[in-house]
Formats: C-alpha cells, structure tokens, sequence
C-alpha cells in the first residue's frame, strides 16, 4: 500500500512540475527575442519532467499491478492533511499493526516451544502401564480359552538417557536462541517507535519549511507582477521581468516538493 501511495504521489508532483514548466515556457514565449532563447531552454525541461511523468507513471501501473499499457489519470491531492494524532496515540497498539512485529512474536512463540520440548527430554520418561492377565486350561482347545484367575495389573515404568550432555546442550541452544529472538523483538519494537518519533519529528519540521515555502512564493508572485507591469510601461527592461520568473519558478517548485512531503 504505501509502495502503491508513493508512486501516485511521485505522478501528481511531476505533473505539477510539467504544467509549472509548461506556464513557464507560455511565459517566456511572451517576452523579447532574449526571452525565446530562455522559451528554449523551457521546452528541454518540459520533456525531460514529461518524460518523468511516464517514468512513475509506469511505476505507478507496475505497484497497483495495472496492465502495462492501462491508461488513467489521477486526481492530486488538492488539501494537506489538518491534523495528525498525538504521538502518544499513534505509538500506541503500534506493533500490533506491524506484519515485521507479529514475525517476530511468532519466531519468539516457537523458540518457547522448543525450549519447553528440550526440557522435557532431559527428565526420566515415566510410563503407565496397565495389563490384564489370566489363565486358562482344559481338555479341549474352548476350555482352554475361558479364562480362570483373571488380574488387573497397574503399574509404571521409568527410562532415562545415558548422554544427558547432549541433552543438556540441546537445552542451552534452545535457551540461546529463545533469548537472542526476545532481544531482536524488543529492539525491533524500540526501533519502530524511534521511526514514529523520528517521523513526526520530520514531519513537524516540513510543515514550518512549507509555511515558509508559501510565503516566499507569494512575495515571488507579487515581485513577478510588479516586473511585468514595469516591463510594459517601459520602465525597466525584460531582464528583470526574466529574472522575477526564475525566482518565482524556484518559488513554486520549493512549494511543491515541501507540499508532497508533507503528504507522503
């Protein structure tokens, strides 16, 4: 599921990146023969991020196992997410959600069975045994078989090895691997919390990178406009209009990336 969620995420952004590269392009048409050569370099990088597109757009049927040649469009996510749960509720029940987890208690539950069967090899087997016994005798072969002084016996019988060191050795191996497999369970859980802590660490540090993303895309947008309305009453050349683009164009694409960094 999340292989399938990052590849659909990676469409969305490089469409995005291929319409920001496309309007760019649209833009750059609009100028003076300097900005055609500038267009120029806009149409090499709407191929390479359309080529990029089909790239994931591949990886995208590949992971949701689609044909091959299936066609589709996707819908980006217009929103980011309002709020996430309190770390202390994320963690908690975690590992009962993890597939890695439940391996590992299960590995930890056959490792206890072994030590259990171990244990019971080093003592004495014990044994009941009940038997029924009588005899019987007579001149022909029926009487012989109509039983005379019938007995019930009750009673037990003990075996033990002779090599109790290999059974003793057996023991310790299961004990071993019962206490190496309790170990990598905990760190394995350890670890996983330290990954939803580091995640929301991460995570809380993209959303004050993406406030800042916005706001500087704005004053982009703002200092774009500006320049284009100086350009065509004639008060500054379209230098500064080419450069208002490529800051606004760098403005929109740090957006972007803090945007689906966020989501993903």
């Amino acid at each position: 599921m999340l292989l399938v969620y990052q590849a659909y995420l990676g469409v969305a952004e490089q469409e995005d990146l291929w319409k920001i590269a496309a309007e760019r392009g649209r833009r750059a048409g609009k100028l003076t023969e300097f900005s055609r050569a500038r267009f120029s370099a806009g149409s090499v990088s709407r191929n390479d991020t359309l080529n990029a597109v089909e790239d994931l757009r591949d990886a995208l049927r590949r992971a949701a196992a689609l044909p091959r040649d299936f066609d589709f469009s996707i819908a980006p996510p217009e929103d980011l997410p309002q709020a996430e749960p309190d770390i202390e509720s994320a963690l908690a029940g975690m590992p009962d959600r993890r597939p890695e987890v439940q391996e590992a208690r299960d590995q930890v539950v056959d490792a206890e069975f072994a030590v259990r069967i171990a244990k019971s090899l080093q003592l004495p087997s014990l044994l009941g045994v009940v038997s029924y016994e009588a005899t019987g005798f007579g001149a022909r072969s029926g009487g012989a078989f109509r039983p005379r002084n019938p007995s019930l016996i009750f009673g037990f019988r003990s075996q033990y090895g002779l090599n109790a060191t290999q059974l003793f050795a057996q023991r310790r191996s299961a004990e071993i691997l019962l206490g190496i497999r309790k170990r990598n369970l905990q760190l394995l859980e350890d670890d996983l919390v330290r990954e939803v802590r580091r995640a929301y660490r991460r995570l809380d540090a993209l959303r004050r990178n993406h406030e800042i993303a916005v706001e500087n895309r704005r004053v982009a947008e703002l200092q774009a406009q500006v320049a284009q309305l100086r350009f065509e009453k004639g008060l500054s050349d379209n230098f500064n209009v080419v450069d208002a683009e490529n800051l606004l164009n760098s403005a929109r694409l740090l957006e972007l990336d803090s945007r689906f960094s966020i989501l993903l």
